[in-house]
């Protein structure tokens, strides 16, 4: 890929989204007219069939269409993370940053 400006790479799971909670590993910074390369691994988990018959709670975990009152179209760790810190501080503070995803 050309970089034209200096920018910041992700390397996460196809549903995942940048955040604060983003491992520094998981990124780096490319500036423009530099070569980069990047050895990644992929290493997909199979669940067991029965577990989607499983309470969430039980789990400790939710699959992607299991989106409740999420603001992005599909369930992830990150955007959990992310619609968590929203709700903590519209708690707090009575409203969220501006940059925060709002529900269509």
């Amino acid at each position: 890929m050309d970089v034209l400006i200096p920018a910041k790479v992700y390397t996460l799971d196809e549903e995942e989204i940048p955040a604060v909670t983003t491992l520094q590993s998981s990124m780096f910074t490319v500036d423009n007219d530099a070569r980069y390369r990047r050895h990644i691994s992929v290493r997909n988990i199979d669940n067991d069939p029965l577990a989607v018959h499983t309470a969430p709670k039980q789990r400790a975990c939710r699959f992607l269409w299991e989106n409740e009152g999420g603001a992005y179209p599909h369930y992830s760790y990150s955007a959990c993370t992310i619609l968590c810190r929203k709700r903590a501080q519209l708690d707090i503070c009575g409203l969220p940053r501006p940059l925060y995803a709002r529900r269509k």
